[in-house]
């Protein structure tokens, strides 16, 4: 501006008008040292007089805002504002004009440069003379555009966090209530024998679904952190396919979904995990189901050419609006309105699913009309260089443990504080033929194993005490005839950090309550052929 042109200020519109007369004293002109210090700071400056007229801009604000000195009284200050901005700040500015109160008040300020709005922190402060009158307001502006986005991104990761959390703990609680309310009118012995069956198999889909939103959380936690590892090998690809629909069958059946299975040839062999895989098919079975109504269809088919595979999930269910379709995959997203979120979960599976995929060179994408149009999901994975599946029969997915006489002649030491999950565990292992005994401390342990012989340790961690990791590196640094026990560990914390100290600590295998009786029954078995083998 030039400094030789009068302004004085408008209280109702926070604006400086030029030509009229000034309210307070003329200060003194300021001097060439004071400018060459001004224009040297990395701030913006301004001078204004005691009534608000503006006096002195340094170089840095006429840069920033590309004024030339001699324009900025005709255009006001204001025009460099966002437009949301002014009121306020002009209200701000009026106030400390009106009180003589220190000014200060953030706002965006556009940049010449390149148009941008960056927020900035406007700081003003009176000087007065002898009489104690207003003679002038030095002021700056300090860009805080980063530190503003920092801010705001934390408030955003803080209202995400508390909504997450409280879809978890929705989404935590609802099997509970459904457990615990069957679980006492069976206490109460006043069902009958439809309803007491209706009651177990509730329980059981309850649990199972607590326990598959526990592993999503875990599996979350390792992508996260970098620690999702997989165990890749050539498997047959119809293999993993049978194993996801026979999972996926009592779903179908609760919600009257009609579950078509196509034709897959065995010989068609992908390098991958076969666990991670079963568990992304799983899934988007799973996923297809829940968004399908009573009597819809949930197809699933594989599609092959010369160097991929792709298996396909095509359902009649609730479709996905089409411009939602790529966040999907995101995590904690769920897409589709109220219809989607009143199904529950916590918008984990899918993004646990295409991590799975990307992490086996293929790809995953997801296909609707809209919604009632139904959806489609297409994984494709490349195809091993190997071209038949030895020893695999289409859709077999028998266990070759999993029968009553799986651990016939076996003897096994069962150990955990807890005793409903020592009582589960060993009633377990006896119906597939073991001999079993129990002990709720590594002391009591400690003390059968001194006495009797066992084939296998089954030992909780978490136990108090002596917990499971020290119990069972006693056992390996000992000179006792069971030092060499093969063991396996069972524990609620199901990291790959936990797996890899219980492996350290000396068991042969890790495995996360709560187990099902018949992988508890294989893991068992396979130990116990490692330990025949050498192994």
């Amino acid at each position: 501006m030039s400094p030789n042109r009068s302004r004085s200020f408008d209280p109702d519109s926070g604006a400086a008008v030029a030509g009229a007369p000034s309210r307070a004293t003329c200060p003194a002109p300021l001097d060439t040292a004071f400018r060459d210090l001004a224009d040297s700071m990395p701030v913006l400056v301004w001078i204004t007089r005691g009534d608000g007229a503006y006096e002195y801009y340094n170089r840095r604000w006429l840069d920033y805002t590309g004024s030339q000195d001699e324009h900025v009284d005709d255009d006001g200050w204001q025009r460099f504002l966002h437009p949301d901005d002014i009121d306020r700040c002009a209200a701000c500015w009026a106030a400390s004009l009106n009180s003589g109160e220190p000014y200060e008040t953030e706002y965006r300020f556009r940049r010449a440069a390149d148009g941008e709005y960056r927020w900035h922190l406007a700081r003003g402060l009176p000087t007065r003379d002898a009489d104690g009158q207003i003679v002038r307001w030095f002021g700056t502006c300090t860009d805080i555009h980063d530190r503003k986005l920092a801010e705001e991104t934390l408030q955003q990761a803080g209202r995400a966090k508390d909504e997450f959390l409280s879809i978890v703990s929705h989404e935590l609680r609802t099997p509970l209530s459904a457990i615990l309310g069957w679980t006492q009118l069976l206490e109460m012995d006043v069902l009958d024998a439809a309803e007491q069956k209706e009651a177990v198999e509730t329980i059981k889909q309850q649990a199972k679904a607590q326990s598959q939103l526990i592993e999503d959380l875990l599996d979350v936690s390792r992508i996260l952190n970098g620690k999702f590892h997989m165990r890749a090998m050539d498997v047959s690809l119809a293999r993993v396919l049978a194993a996801a629909v026979n999972a996926a069958k009592p779903i179908a059946a609760q919600g009257d979904v009609e579950l078509i299975q196509g034709e897959w040839n065995p010989a068609l062999i992908v390098h991958g995990d076969p666990h991670r895989l079963q568990q992304v098919v799983t899934n988007l079975l799973a996923n297809a189901i829940k968004f399908t109504p009573q009597d819809g269809t949930v197809q699933i088919s594989l599609e092959v050419d010369n160097s991929s595979a792709r298996v396909i999930v095509h359902d009649s269910g609730m479709g996905i609006p089409v411009d939602q379709i790529e966040a999907i995959f995101e995590r904690f997203k769920q897409v589709g309105g109220e219809a989607i979120r009143d199904k529950g979960g916590l918008g984990l599976g899918l993004s646990i699913v295409k991590h799975v995929v990307d992490a086996h060179h293929g790809t995953v994408c997801a296909k609707s009309e809209g919604p009632g149009q139904g959806s489609r999901f297409e994984m494709t994975l490349p195809l091993s260089a190997v071209t038949e599946a030895a020893d695999t029969v289409p859709g077999s997915t028998a266990d070759p443990v999993a029968d009553a006489e799986a651990l016939a002649g076996i003897s096994i030491l069962v150990v955990d504080d807890e005793e409903s999950a020592r009582t589960v565990i060993a009633a377990s292992l006896r119906k597939a033929g073991a001999d079993v005994l129990t002990a709720r401390s590594a002391a009591d342990a400690w003390g059968l194993l001194s006495t009797k012989p066992f084939d296998v340790l089954v030992s909780d961690v978490a136990m108090p005490g002596e917990d499971g990791l020290q119990f069972i590196g006693r056992v390996r640094q000992s000179d006792k005839p069971f030092r060499h026990l093969p063991a396996l560990a069972l524990t609620g914390f199901a990291s790959v950090d936990d797996q890899t100290r219980a492996l350290a600590a000396g068991f042969q295998m890790h495995a996360a309550k709560p187990v099902e009786p018949v992988d508890l029954t294989r893991r068992v078995a396979s130990i116990v052929r490692a330990s025949k083998h050498g192994g």
